[in-house]
């Protein structure tokens, strides 16, 4: 993949910007407050079709204007493609065109051209809590598997109708509370299924990565805990344990188990690296 040409409007600090891009190695420098990261940011939403993890759309439109724009032109696939993403600040929405053609689901086209940020807020994923490191792999399955964002969307979705039925004061019958567990355990499985194949990706290579990079003595690994007695099928597990954990749900008023519950961990010589790793490594 390669990216030739950006352009910009209206975005952020910028208020026109165009730039070609050498097909090697691009370095961007520039004083404090110029707008260094804004633009390692448009980057990023012309190639994964999305800001900065954490960004609300309204914030990429520049003070004082109603919308910004921003175009890239990237090479890859053996072809030349278009991006063209325009954020109003009004409806706070992006809109998408992808060689000319409106795209209405951007997550069918998340990995579609490779593009990786790593920002000084990722420590996080490593010191911050487990919910950090599901959303990182959950972002990594997505860009691999373009399937992978609409099952978690439908299993948090059916999730929110099961808590909402659970919550205090609800004293919904458990055959309603059942309806919403098949479409979790079905959605859920499939998300389970992405992670681990994530974990396993990431284990591949992870160790010998970490050793050129001075802890040759030590082992590093990504490992997943499951919330639930997992089983050789996973919709039947999930399933059953839905069903198992509906007595100590109600009284919680919440959902227990399940792939929002797991836990991501990331260890080093099998000690968790939240609580023993050192900001270094």
């Amino acid at each position: 993949m390669e990216l030739r040409h950006l352009t910009l409007r209206n975005y952020r600090n910028y208020e026109s910007f165009f730039h070609s891009f050498h097909p090697g190695l691009n370095i961007i420098h520039g004083r404090n407050a110029q707008g260094k990261t804004n633009l390692l940011e448009a980057i990023y939403l012309v190639c994964g079709l999305r800001p900065f993890p954490g960004t609300k759309n309204s914030e990429l439109v520049r003070f004082g204007s109603d919308a910004c724009v921003v175009k890239g032109e990237i090479f890859a696939s053996g072809g030349l493609n278009e991006v063209h993403v325009t954020v109003r600040k009004e409806s706070a929405g992006r809109r998408v065109r992808l060689n000319g053609k409106a795209v209405g689901r951007v997550s069918q086209h998340f990995g579609r051209f490779k593009v990786v940020a790593f920002l000084p807020s990722d420590v996080e994923i490593v010191k911050g809590g487990p919910a950090s490191r599901r959303n990182y792999v959950d972002s990594v399955a997505g860009a691999l598997f373009p399937s992978h964002m609409k099952c978690l969307r439908d299993y948090q979705r059916a999730l929110g109708q099961r808590n909402h039925l659970l919550g205090p004061g609800k004293k919904a019958s458990a055959l309603s509370v059942e309806l919403w567990d098949g479409q979790m355990a079905r959605s859920g499985a499939e998300v389970i299924r992405g992670r681990i194949e994530v974990i396993r990706m990431l284990n591949r290579g992870l160790g010998e990565v970490y050793g050129e990079h001075g802890e040759s003595d030590r082992a590093a690994a990504v490992s997943y805990g499951y919330s639930f007695e997992r089983g050789e099928d996973m919709e039947k597990a999930l399933t059953e344990a839905f069903s198992r954990s509906l007595a100590a749900d109600r009284k919680r008023g919440h959902t227990t188990v399940g792939p929002h519950r797991d836990r991501v961990g990331l260890l080093i010589d099998g000690r968790d690296a939240s609580r023993f790793a050192s900001q270094g490594q």
